[in-house]
């Protein structure tokens, strides 16, 4: 049996890739979710243009301060970057209420030993270049 907290964090998780099926779909694009454990981003979606956007979604609910993003994500954003974004999507705990597309927000790769590094949602979403309200 998974502790409450490993619920909760999947259900989030499964609200914030929701969440931005229908962003994308509102913008007129047509996303797909990638399987599980896919490397690098959550989400692959194609504009009315044909061009690829890598999303990698994360959810976050009231009172969160950070984005912890795992080596492989940055890496994949490094080398993908007029494509990947990161879509932040905010929620109230219960449902979404807006997701912030932030293209490639990195500028070097993490430490050779880092797994994960964690960044400051709030600096993250300062550079959202597109907010989507639900």
């Amino acid at each position: 049996m998974k502790p409450p907290e490993a619920e909760a964090q999947k259900r989030l998780e499964r609200l914030a890739v929701e969440a931005v099926l229908q962003a994308e779909r509102k913008l007129g694009h047509e996303p797909k979710v990638m399987p599980p454990g896919w490397p690098g981003y959550d989400v692959e979606s194609r504009t009315p243009q044909g061009t690829l956007r890598f999303l990698e979604v994360k959810g976050k609910g009231p009172g969160s301060e950070v984005v912890t993003l795992s080596r492989t994500q940055i890496l994949t954003a490094l080398n993908k970057p007029d494509a990947w974004f990161l879509a932040v999507v905010e929620t109230d705990g219960e449902r979404a209420l807006r997701v912030h597309y932030i293209p490639t927000p990195f500028v070097r790769e993490p430490d050779f030993g880092a797994t994960s590094v964690n960044y400051s949602l709030k600096e993250l979403l300062a550079k959202a270049v597109q907010v989507v309200a639900l």
